[in-house]
């Protein structure tokens, strides 16, 4: 039967029907080739009802809007039951209680507990039941039921919103003089005989079964003679046809892929055109194109979302307008966007700002938003685009702009080009849909753009193209010299279908699915093996990210079972690749671990690299440029005047000092740690012992905890409140009410040290507090000179002091015990101790690491002098693991006098720019962040 309309199933297979058909003209002279939702549209133009075929995006658009309206009305509902509860129940806690949960759910777009959350996931779900049975009659059916099933039991309560939300969909679709492109099919074939005359002969080609659409459309069209090509993918595969080799390759994991791809198309077909099809063409095409020699070009699709453009847009729109967030998170996004291109920022303004936000927790939101508008006019621009629907005019000046900068490429200038346009199709549909720019933004996030990609263009080599794997199964016969086909891994290719939720939603409509997603896979599989002409390479990965064994997907084990002589004979899969024999050795792999090295580069791990490349080799070049770099710092010079703490770095392990002193890996952002809380303690613990000492009390004493923990509380207060005014870096700025509660807590945990504290030492009284060893007047030490600042000095009548050094936490390295055992230690409280000699000629006989808090574990920690103190003196203590021997180099002189002469050598080597990594114990690396450290102990 010669076809006057021919059918297929995707636009591809519409171009490569064309195709095959240009050979000889006359065969499709007169007949129209297209697929199933194309002629219908040609169709309803001629003979619909005048009404607009809705769009892909108008149809997202108007669902976003539909459950938004639904989500606010639940939130308004249950924020006045509980006002009214309130005012029944005459409990303003309560009231205030339940009223305030509600008021956070709203703030976060979240309906409060108990409720259908009206989610995003709504619009996914309604939108993919409309474009697949939209206008059928058992959905139509469904709808004017109100959601009631044909036996009349009722829908659960999640589906049963669905059919409201379809129907109130269809009432507005109606309102907007839209139809559904399904709905226009039936409307067609009921209505307009005219355009389906009898005898109309249409082929339904490609060997894919009827979508339901098709079905119901054919049914009401008896007298149209209607040819469907026999389906494909029903039977389980065969082995590929003569004259294509068939061949494997296994990557262990995704990072071994491109290289093993780059060797696998230089290996087969050196001097011939290849395909790859995967799931991921554009990101394939990243990963792949820098490793070939040759031209590359992929097509593909990327998330909106990604685009510098549209990742902007959103990003200004949640940091203005998402409700229930706080500055902080407020000011994270403004930062991500005033990186962008389109903020009119230079990167060095873009840079300030950031150091800013992140150097300062209590810099103000509206603050930085209205200094950003002052700088910027096109900033100002895009977040009108951001929060007013009529700004949509304001997106030629974006386009302008990236057309103007080239310098970033042509792909990066097309796919801006695609976002805006995609922005504008969007911003269209909302004003035709009385949306909002919080649906606008809410589809955006969701949509894709078309993107391409190009490389190598000027070579000579035959080409690499990169596709998807539909696409690439709908490419003419032996179109090409080699075929690889990635991802067949179950992950990549998933049957499903069983527990899918739409799925099961229209079974209890009444609609089975009319394909099989195994002969899907099948008619892509054998669709690929056609498009090949020499050679088809089937890859799959043996690992997913997280190391775990990524199985292989159905039609993998078909095509390897189409090559064995007894399926269920398992010793015929025993080898490496679990292949049989006549395949095992057309596999090609590679593993991880030749790609790990020096994969990870960015601006943080500049200094990790290079430290990880000095050695101690005087001819290094790297060496050299970092001992070079410290020089330029001051760190390496005759005029060194370090801390006690660095010095501690530098003697546990030179690189460890490289990385965490003399590169300074730390992060911009102000913290709210243990470090911050540290010097909130500090300043705590300096006023409690000033205000003592004021009242005449030389310390706190069992009687007197009492009195201390009130002085305590009111100094935290006092210093609590003055942390706003303190410069970002020397405070515990807190913004939130967790943070605030978090600083409570350490106050509270204070207080209840005190009772340690009154024991400690009784017969010493804290003397000195926060006693600074300045850079102006250093003291010498170890050949050197030394500063610092020592947390307290304690003193006893005989002129006797003990150094104690303050801790969030203490353990066994701070201890002498530790040195007995390993020969090694914490040094920062020893070198203090004869720094404290020097400055201050006290007699000192222990230095202590003390937690100034009251938790788990030991209290003090260090090493004293047993003849001015015993285990009775120190409460919460291993009192074996603090005391030192009487005599010898264990002494608390012995020890002292050691860490000195460590510290004299570890200077010549300071001096010397020796940053060997050379840790002094295995706890070191602990808390080392090189992790790739050649002499790193776990």
């Amino acid at each position: 039967m010669a076809a006057q309309v021919v059918l297929l199933a995707s636009g591809a297979e519409v171009d490569r029907f064309r195709q095959m058909g240009a050979d000889d003209p006359q065969s499709l002279f007169g007949v129209e080739v297209t697929t199933f939702p194309r002629w219908i549209e040609g169709l309803w133009a001629r003979y619909g009802d005048g009404r607009a075929i809705v769009g892909r995006v108008q149809r997202r658009m108007l669902l976003t809007r539909l459950v938004r309206e639904r989500r606010e009305a639940v939130l308004a509902d249950g924020l006045a039951c509980a006002r009214q509860r309130g005012a029944t129940s005459g409990s303003a806690e309560d009231d205030a209680a339940s009223g305030g949960r509600l008021a956070d759910a709203a703030a976060i777009g979240d309906p409060p507990s108990g409720d259908i959350a009206w989610s995003p996931g709504f619009v996914r779900f309604a939108d993919r039941v409309l474009q697949v049975a939209a206008g059928l009659p058992a959905l139509e059916d469904l709808v004017a039921r109100g959601g009631a099933s044909a036996s009349g039991s009722d829908w659960p309560d999640n589906q049963g919103l669905i059919v409201d939300l379809l129907r109130q969909y269809a009432a507005e679709l109606r309102g907007a003089g839209l139809v559904e492109g399904g709905e226009a099919a039936q409307w067609l074939a009921v209505n307009a005989p005219c355009a389906f005359p009898a005898g109309l002969r249409v082929r339904h080609a490609g060997g894919t079964p009827l979508t339901w659409h098709e079905q119901a459309f054919f049914e009401r069209l008896p007298h149209v003679r209607l040819q469907v090509d026999p389906l494909q993918g029903a039977d389980v595969l065969a082995p590929v046809r003569a004259g294509v080799r068939l061949s494997f390759a296994f990557p262990a994991g995704a990072y071994a892929r491109p290289a093993l791809l780059a060797q696998t198309i230089e290996r087969l077909a050196p001097d011939h055109d290849v395909v790859v099809a995967c799931a991921d063409p554009v990101g394939l095409f990243e990963a792949l194109a820098p490793g070939l020699q040759r031209p590359c070009f992929a097509q593909g699709a990327r998330p909106y979302r990604r685009t510098s453009f549209g990742g902007a847009l959103i990003a200004l729109h949640e940091a203005i307008a998402k409700p229930g967030l706080s500055d902080a998170e407020r000011l994270v996004l403004l930062c991500d966007v005033l990186r962008s291109p389109f903020a009119g920022l230079s990167q060095k303004a873009a840079r300030s700002v950031e150091q800013q936000v992140r150097g300062d927790r209590l810099t103000r939101f509206d603050d930085v938003l209205a200094e950003v508008r002052a700088a910027s006019e096109l900033f100002s621009q895009l977040e009108e685009v951001a929060t007013q629907p009529g700004a949509d005019v304001l997106l030629g000046v974006f386009e302008d702009r990236a057309r103007r900068m080239t310098g970033r490429g042509g792909h990066w200038v097309a796919d801006e080009l695609a976002a805006i346009a995609a922005t504008r199709q969007t911003c269209y549909a909302a004003y035709q849909g009385a949306c909002t720019v919080e649906d606008c933004i809410g589809t955006l996030r969701e949509a894709t753009v078309s993107v391409a990609r190009s490389a190598g263009e000027g070579l000579t080599a035959p080409t690499v193209r990169i596709m998807g794997r539909t696409a690439a199964a709908c490419l003419p016969p032996s179109a090409v010299h080699t075929v690889i086909a990635c991802g067949f891994e179950q992950a990549s290719l998933p049957l499903g279908g069983a527990d899918d939720a739409v799925t099961l939603f229209l079974e209890r409509c009444g609609l089975t699915s009319p394909d099989d997603p195994l002969a899907a896979q099948r008619r892509m599989v054998q669709g690929l093996e056609a498009a090949a002409r020499c050679n088809l390479v089937v890859e799959r990965l043996l690992r997913d990210e997280s190391a775990d064994e990524a199985y292989p997907a159905a039609v993998f084990e078909e095509l390897v079972d189409a090559y064995r002589d007894d399926p269920t004979n398992v010793d015929e899969l025993r080898n490496e690749h679990r292949l049989p024999a006549c395949l095992d050795q057309r596999a090609f792999d590679r593993g991880e671990d030749l790609l790990v090295e020096n994969e990870c580069r960015g601006p943080r791990l500049e200094a990790v690299a290079l430290a990880n490349s000095c050695e101690r080799e005087p001819d290094d070049p790297l060496h050299a440029a970092a001992v070079s770099q410290l020089r330029a710092v001051g760190r390496l010079d005759g005029g060194l005047i370090p801390s006690p703490s660095a010095l501690e770095a530098y003697v546990e392990c030179p690189r460890k000092w490289l990385i965490t002193r003399g590169f300074r890996t730390d992060g911009l952002d102000e913290g709210f740690g243990p470090a911050e809380r540290g010097t909130f303690a500090h300043r705590v613990l300096e006023l409690l012992y000033s205000r003592l000492a004021e009242r005449g009390v030389p310390r706190i004493v069992p009687a007197g905890v009492d009195e201390a923990a009130s002085l305590l509380r009111e100094a935290a207060a006092e210093v609590e409140a003055e942390q706003a005014a303190l410069k970002p870096g020397s405070r515990l700025a807190a913004r939130t009410l967790f943070e605030r509660k978090e600083v409570h807590g350490l106050v509270e945990s204070m207080v209840r040290h005190l009772p340690d504290e009154a024991a400690l030492l009784p017969r010493f009284r804290p003397l000195h507090l926060e006693y600074q060893i300045s850079r102006e007047s250093p003291v010498s030490y170890a050949g050197g000179l030394l500063a610092g600042r020592i947390d307290r000095i304690d003193v006893d009548d005989q002129g006797n002091a003990v150094v104690i050094d303050y801790k969030s936490s203490v353990s066994d390295e701070h201890s002498v015990g530790f040195w007995r055992a390993h020969q090694t230690g914490k040094v920062q409280a020893l070198v203090y101790a004869r720094a404290v000699e020097r400055a201050l000629g006290l007699n000192v006989v222990g230095s202590l690491y003390v937690r100034a808090v009251k938790a788990a574990g030991p209290v003090v920690a260090g090493a004293l002098d047993p003849r001015f103190a015993g285990p009775a003196d120190l409460p919460g203590s291993k009192a074996d693991a603090v005391m030192c021997d009487m005599e010898g180099p264990l002494s608390f002189r012995g020890l002292v006098d050691e860490v000195e002469q460590r510290v004299a050598y570890a200077l010549e080597c300071l001096r010397a720019g020796d940053v060997a990594p050379r840790p002094s114990w295995s706890g070191v690396c602990a808390s080392c962040p090189l992790s790739s450290c050649p002499r790193r102990e776990n």
